[in-house]
């Protein structure tokens, strides 16, 4: 990229406006860029067939990995909500309103205005499925990559084998996070408004009055997609103000720039109004934190695989975007009719720089902070931007080698993406299923809420609070329950237990020590009973180091159970001290296992009395 096109009259301080590209495939390489030529819609036939064995790999990778991202869907995404989606819970399901004060409702640092608004008729049109909003995550991540593929070709004249690098790197299962993820569209939207700004810009199709509106919309709309969105504005509202002053006699191109950046910037700042930092923002935020992030988030622009080739992947992803963006600065320099569209590329580069470094900021107070799967999607523009300008200004030789360089490093991550997203979605569907069987036998909302509290969402009460809405509603995992189950008739016994069974524990007569990660006891009923709860009288004194997240396991060892995990498990988390609490379980057991907490420390079973169905 050290040396960039130009068209050959661009020199020329009197060259015309740039016009649209439409289609390009007929004019020679060196008028691609031509200022003052505009491309027939029509190719000739034997230019179309020309690089038919190209359009064929590439259009045949489009459809193969969109076909994929719609099976993982479709295998993997479950009707059950996951972290954030409770924090929607009350509105979804008509318990609280949908109004003004949800939509600006903080969640962290971000305000997902654009997104909620979206997601509650989502949500309505699917009649209660979060699978909903996933299919419409997938279908513009699909769109996307068509998009990016469309454009390749009309800059370059032609399609290219490495042009298949878009749908490589938008639609890999490594974007698990977003895909069977109800509220990650959240992140999808940014993504996909910047990106339709991208093309605008490079495409030359601002340049007339509806494309003018359609740029000045997307720049618009950003700022309500929460932090991602803020970041991603301010250089693309700079851009448009100098388009608009540089198109000035140009007004149905120049007003619209001009208003959409003035309205972009009042939004911008208005979602800081009432605005309350995270407590994150307390903690300690460091430059070699945030670099080590920010270069994180680049290891991973391939997918979360990316992680593993830390922290070289990210340099060289970070080396090449220095690079082009001197590039552009020398072409816009050299020559002052490029100036519009190399500064364009260069204010969407910055914009995607911005979002790098944010994160990296917001999530550098901890090694790993920027390898969060959900990141890689955030990162995928650039490479798309670096692909695109190699097309339009790279030389020859050195605009195929990036290309060839990008397409080359997607293609070999897609099978470590695959596994990746398969794991990602095995671990998911694991308590999903777990949720949905007992929903379907009939546990309440208070015992499904102790057991799945913790894979799920992080805290057990309001989880059960969410889950009453959702049987009200008959939605999610409710929604083809026909009539809420009537809860067990119980009452209380004191039945003998003995210990059969210990792990990491040394026993005393007055407090027992646990000494590892793992101490739990095992004790054994006199016979199988059908038990609604355990209510547990202990002590745990673990040193201050926290709350004890205290664990009852159990098991009908008559039937092969084992203790499970996922299934026959409920935790609480108590602060230290003696306490008691009620370990909700709905099944027939004859034994259980005590956890005090995952830290050592001293601990004391006091009492134990079961609430057994009548």
């Amino acid at each position: 990229m050290s040396e960039l096109r130009a068209s050959p009259d661009i020199a020329r301080p009197d060259a015309q406006t740039p016009m649209p590209v439409t289609a390009a495939s007929h004019l020679p390489r060196d008028l691609l860029s031509s200022d003052r030529m505009q491309a027939p819609s029509i190719e000739p036939a034997h230019l179309r067939l020309d690089d038919r064995a190209e359009r064929i790999f590439v259009n045949a990778t489009w459809l193969v990995l969109s076909a994929a991202l719609l099976a993982y869907v479709y295998a993997f995404g479950r009707n059950t909500p996951y972290w954030d989606d409770w924090e929607q819970i009350a509105v979804l399901t008509g318990a609280h309103p949908f109004n003004l004060q949800w939509l600006l409702e903080q969640n962290l640092e971000h305000r997902y205005i654009l997104g909620k608004a979206l997601l509650y008729p989502i949500w309505l049109a699917s009649g209660g499925d979060f699978r909903g909003a996933m299919w419409i995550t997938d279908l513009l991540l699909i769109a996307l990559a068509y998009a990016y593929l469309h454009v390749a070709r009309l800059l370059r004249g032609r399609a290219a084998f490495a042009d298949a690098f878009f749908p490589l790197a938008l639609l890999h299962w490594g974007h698990s996070e977003s895909l069977i993820f109800f509220a990650q569209l959240w992140f999808v939207l940014p993504i996909a408004l910047f990106s339709a700004a991208l093309l605008s810009i490079v495409t030359g199709r601002w340049q007339s009055g509806r494309g003018a509106v359609t740029l000045g919309m997307c720049v618009l709309l950003l700022p309500l997609n929460g932090a991602m969105g803020i970041l991603l504005a301010p250089p693309l509202i700079a851009w448009m103000a100098y388009a608009a002053w540089a198109r000035r006699a140009n007004a149905p191109i120049a007003w619209p720039l001009a208003i959409a950046g003035i309205i972009a910037l009042a939004i911008s700042a208005l979602y800081f109004v009432h605005y309350q930092p995270p407590l994150m923002a307390a903690l300690p935020h460091t430059v070699p934190g945030t670099l080590r992030a920010a270069l994180e988030v680049l290891c991973i622009s391939f997918g979360p695989a990316g992680a593993k080739l830390w922290p070289l992947l990210g340099l060289g992803v970070a080396a090449t975007c220095v690079v082009v963006a001197i590039g552009l600065v020398m072409l816009a320099k050299r020559y002052r009719s490029e100036r519009v569209r190399a500064s364009g590329y260069l204010a969407c580069l910055a914009a995607t720089g911005l979002l790098v470094f944010g994160i990296g900021y917001g999530r550098g107070i901890y090694p790993g902070g920027g390898f969060p799967g959900r990141y890689c999607l955030l990162c995928v523009p650039a490479l798309c931007l670096v692909f695109l300008a190699a097309i339009q200004f790279g030389a020859r030789f050195r605009g195929r080698l990036i290309e060839i360089a990008l397409f080359t490093g997607a293609g070999a991550m897609l099978l470590p993406n695959a596994w990746t997203g398969l794991a990602y979605a095995r671990f998911r569907d694991a308590t999903s299923d777990a949720l949905l069987a007992d929903v379907a036998a009939g546990v309440p909302p208070r015992a499904l809420a102790q057991r799945y509290w913790p894979a799920i969402y992080p805290q057990s009460e309001p989880m059960a609070a969410r889950l009453e809405m959702m049987l009200a509603a008959r939605v999610g995992p409710y929604k083809n329950i026909a009539a809420a189950p009537a809860e067990p008739a119980c009452h209380e016994a004191h039945v003998p237990y003995h210990m059969i069974g210990s792990n990491q524990v040394e026993f005393d007569g007055d407090a027992d020590r646990s000494l590892g990660t793992d101490p739990h006891v095992v004790y054994a009923l006199p016979e199988a009973l059908r038990v609604c709860a355990i209510t547990l009288h202990y002590t745990v004194d673990n040193g201050n180091a926290g709350p004890a997240m205290t664990q009852v396991f159990w098991k009908f060892s008559a039937a092969g159970e084992e203790f499970d995990v996922v299934r026959r498990n409920a935790m609480v988390t108590r602060p230290a001290g003696e306490q008691t609490a009620t370990f909700w379980v709905y099944d027939k057991i004859d034994h259980f296992r005590f956890d005090p907490d995952v830290r050592p420390g001293t601990f004391r079973l006091i009492d134990v009395t079961l609430m057994l169905e009548n």
